[in-house]
């Protein structure tokens, strides 16, 4: 599923615009993936229910108001810092002299997936619900590629340039991911270095890209 939406996000940016089509064809894969987590949310359930004793440490306890209370001001929080990083990183860009690109994609982007680096880093500290790393990494790339990029498809959006570069590290991420989860290969450091390497490098040659004057086609004219 994650190399299907991969594919999925270099064709929508591969055409003149992500219009009314690019966003049909993204809220139905968006609506197929919620309906097949759904249904394997249900099938673990009734697991859980004929089997209790191999879910111990899943067991939760009722939810209080207070935990509810909680939810609504985090999402409360996180919507203003959405939106000072988005105003902040649009202010800066200009007066550094750097692209909206490379603020977005380097500073902006970096800022939208901190909760996400969190949330990853507590789970594996804590070596409890380790599966929560893996949903949370992945879960957000489905509702970034499908329903962000989607929503924006009612707007008509031109795009100018290509991310060949890219989508290559893309899809080789997503490449990568696949055999370990199929295998059960565990991750572990050795692991993480390539990954960690192809967001250096890519951060590196965006920033340099930008400082050389290269004419990158992602740099000139970026509507997005």
């Amino acid at each position: 599923m994650h190399i299907a939406i991969t594919i999925a996000l270099i064709v929508v940016l591969t055409r003149p615009s992500i219009d009314y089509y690019s966003t049909a064809f993204l809220f139905l894969f968006f609506a197929f993936y919620v309906v097949r987590s759904l249904k394997e949310f249900r099938q673990s359930k009734k697991m859980k229910k004929h089997r209790p004793e191999l879910h111990v440490e899943d067991i939760v306890e009722k939810v209080t108001c207070k935990e509810f209370i909680d939810l609504v001001i985090g999402f409360f929080f996180l919507y203003y810092a959405g939106k000072v990083l988005v105003e902040a990183g649009t202010t800066l860009g200009p007066m550094l002299g750097i692209s909206e690109y490379v603020i977005s994609a380097a500073f902006v982007a970096f800022g939208t997936s901190f909760p996400e680096l969190v949330t990853s880093i507590v789970a594996c500290l804590r070596k409890k619900n380790v599966d929560i790393i893996t949903g949370n990494i992945l879960g957000s790339n489905f509702f970034n590629i499908a329903l962000v990029l989607g929503s924006i498809g009612f707007y008509n959006v031109n795009i100018h340039g290509n991310y060949y570069l890219e989508f290559s590290l893309l899809i080789g991420a997503a490449v990568l991911i696949w055999p370990k989860s199929n295998f059960k290969v565990h991750f572990f450091r050795f692991s993480g270095g390539p990954f960690l390497a192809c967001y250096c490098f890519i951060v590196y040659y965006w920033a340099n890209s930008e400082k050389l004057g290269q004419s990158w086609p992602a740099l000139s004219g970026h509507t997005i």
